[in-house]
């Protein structure tokens, strides 16, 4: 009996990651299998099935992630509150990964910092002021650099769908 359940239980969560047909998979992937609801008011209706006619079960607000399993019609199921949902997506914006071409700048280390993600702030010779997010642990403020950097977008867990220009490399050049 026991045995059984464990087979049971491992067929579920393998098949989880499986998925129904390659247009659903590409149509997840798009997106590395995470959104955001895209509304401007009220709340995106959760339904039981995929289909308008089908029960409300719960709502979500603009902005607010998911990361659907599959994909019919013009329904994305996901998992919702322990069960699962269905929304339209018409009502879902994709964060695919993106990355712009690398730059090279020269600039002086204004500073550094360290939370979800660690950056610097740099100040260019025109004035202007630019961060960059990456390995900053042995940058000084004050240093001259030579830092390469590219713009880049992601998912993220904590931001969502979450852009930033990440620092490639940097070379602290000789003081003059």
């Amino acid at each position: 009996m026991i045995k059984m359940f464990f087979i049971c239980l491992g067929v579920m969560f393998i098949s989880t990651f499986i998925y129904v047909s390659t247009s659903n998979a590409e149509w997840v992937d798009k997106g590395h299998g995470c959104y955001t609801v895209a509304i401007e008011t009220g709340q995106l209706r959760v339904r039981e099935c995929a289909g308008a006619e089908c029960n409300v079960i719960g709502g979500l607000y603009n902005g607010e992630p998911i990361c659907p399993t599959k994909k019919t019609g013009d329904w994305a199921e996901f998992e919702y509150k322990s069960s699962i949902g269905y929304v339209s997506t018409s009502f879902l914006q994709a964060c695919p990964k993106k990355t712009g071409s690398r730059k090279t700048i020269e600039a002086v280390v204004l500073g550094t910092e360290c939370g979800d993600y660690c950056y610097a702030t740099f100040r260019l010779a025109d004035g202007n002021e630019i961060t960059l997010t990456g390995d900053v642990d042995d940058l000084k403020e004050g240093a001259k650099v030579s830092a390469t950097y590219q713009n880049e977008q992601w998912w993220d867990a904590f931001n969502g769908c979450f852009q930033a220009n990440v620092l490639q490399s940097v070379k602290v050049l000789p003081k003059k």
